[in-house]
């Protein structure tokens, strides 16, 4: 099967089961979108509580994440209101794969049909469920029910159903079983990931790690004061998958 190019004509929504992972999977095509003026949104599934790379972070690490969400984000040309921050516990998103969650919360598939139903994309980015992070494949069956029952006539106080909606998953830590797909960042969205990758301070030792991964196509992270900007992979590879059919 010869890989076609991503859509680059309608609006995305890419669930990140952490606040880097849609710049590090997807960054150059979310980049793109915007450069061509369509409409991107960002749902963050958990808190990143337990990435603070000290001991006195422990207590703020969850707020720095955030700011520097935004602002990494920003450089993609993303708006800020169109970040959601679930604020799942981290490495825990699994118990809370349901639709009411215990203790009353809704969980991850509420708030995922939700918020498909009022963004109403046409592409769904979604993580690879062969990551070996639990966060993201719990996000990943989390966003395969959620595309399902957005799609149903059920829950009619959040919305008219979703028609129409195309998912595609990403790869992060782990590469995609297949690939449907190929999207060849323009040089000024590469660059643009460059900065916004650079705005995870607090996540640097991770995100240079994941940069420095065979078959990431070039580049390091831009510095500030470097004088350029950094290039990151010539593809992103994405896998077109029907939620039904996919277990």
């Amino acid at each position: 099967m010869v890989p076609k190019p991503m859509p680059l004509d309608r609006g995305v929504l890419v669930l990140a089961p952490h606040d880097d992972d849609g710049v590090l999977g997807a960054g150059g095509y979310l980049g793109d979108l915007r450069r061509r003026g369509a409409a991107v949104s960002v749902a963050v599934a958990t808190d990143g509580a337990l990435g603070y790379p000290r001991a006195s972070m422990k207590s703020s690490i969850v707020g720095v994440r955030e700011v520097e969400a935004r602002r990494a984000y920003a450089h993609l040309g993303i708006r800020r209101g169109d970040i959601r921050f679930l604020r799942f516990p981290d490495m825990s998103l699994g118990a809370y794969l349901a639709w009411r969650a215990p203790g009353g919360r809704r969980g991850l598939y509420a708030r995922l049909v939700s918020i498909l139903r009022r963004v109403r994309p046409g592409v769904f980015l979604v993580p690879n469920p062969g990551d070996w992070h639990p966060d993201h494949r719990a996000a990943w069956e989390g966003a395969r029910v959620a595309a399902i029952q957005a799609g149903e006539p059920v829950a009619a106080d959040l919305g008219p159903p979703l028609g129409g909606l195309e998912v595609f998953m990403y790869g992060v830590w782990n590469p995609l079983a297949r690939v449907s797909h190929l999207h060849r960042p323009s040089q000024g969205a590469r660059g643009a990931r460059g900065m916004a990758l650079g705005e995870f301070r607090s996540q640097r030792r991770v995100v240079e790690e994941f940069e420095r991964r065979p078959n990431r196509g070039g580049g390091r992270l831009h510095r500030e004061g470097s004088g350029r900007a950094e290039f990151g992979p010539r593809v992103e590879r994405f896998l077109r998958v029907e939620p039904t059919r996919y277990g």
